[in-house]
């Protein structure tokens, strides 16, 4: 299945998708490196640009798109957009600097505007569900569940990708990048390192603990506790799948 990497599952993270802010000159004629495909209008009500050029990176076949024609001369809009998938082979930074390099002249300044940093696990969600810190929210049609809200500067979405693998992917958005010193695609090596496990912690209650059932959801153990003014680390503990979520962050290929 397309953006499913059967080496990766359960292995190492990646980046599913990537934006940049490009300020320079765009180039009359690419460099050999990617093939443009469609360009078409996409002005509108909400749209900050006139025109969106769709194209491939040929040594990967991961398609593109460059946004461009700013609508607005507001300054904190990037003259450019540039949007990478991983369909085909994982986003790395030689293909970034590839891409950029092929469609722009040089000097060219970018910034990270987002990114969505994935684990493909083996994990179900019943799981995920039943040892998260955090009750678990789910959209409507119930096949996602959510940690915050798409006007957070993180937002943590949890789906099943395939039959057999469940995307546990982090959106990551400029102001938590710049203040994790993730400014520039040279920068986004610093994934391996930032304590991101924080933010979506899995437990499992203590082999010695008996005040509390093994068939009680963490949440509900950490409502408890906090109802009877108990501190919960005494009570929990990491699980082997926060420990391999942490190791998949270690391998992060970039």
């Amino acid at each position: 299945m397309k953006g499913v990497f059967d080496h990766l599952v359960s292995y190492a993270a990646f980046l599913d998708k990537l934006s940049i802010s490009i300020w320079g000159v765009r180039r009359c004629r690419p460099l050999a490196a990617v093939r443009l495909g469609r360009n078409r209008s996409i002005g509108g009500g909400c749209s900050h640009y006139g025109r969106i050029q769709e194209g491939l990176i040929c040594a990967t076949g991961n398609p593109f798109e460059l946004r461009y024609g700013r609508l607005s001369q507001e300054e904190f809009i990037p003259e450019h957009r540039l949007t990478l998938h991983s369909e085909f082979a994982a986003t790395t930074e030689c293909g970034v600097n590839a891409v950029i390099g092929a469609l722009f002249r040089r000097p060219v300044r970018s910034s990270v505007s987002l990114l969505e940093f994935t684990f493909d696990t083996h994990f179900s969600m019943s799981f995920v569900q039943h040892h998260s810190l955090q009750r678990l929210r789910f959209h409507s049609l119930g096949h996602t569940a959510y940690v915050r809200t798409p006007r957070s500067i993180w937002q943590l979405r949890i789906y099943r990708k395939t039959p057999s693998v469940l995307r546990i992917e982090f959106v990551l958005r400029r102001a938590f990048l710049k203040a994790e010193r993730i400014e520039k695609p040279e920068d986004i090596f610093r994934l391996r390192t930032i304590p991101i496990s924080n933010k979506f912690p899995l437990r499992e209650i203590r082999s010695h603990v008996r005040l509390f059932e093994a068939s009680e959801p963490v949440w509900r153990v950490i409502s408890d506790c906090r109802t009877q003014g108990w501190s919960a680390h005494g009570f929990l503990r990491a699980c082997p799948e926060e420990r391999l979520l942490r190791s998949m962050q270690r391998r992060f290929v970039w």
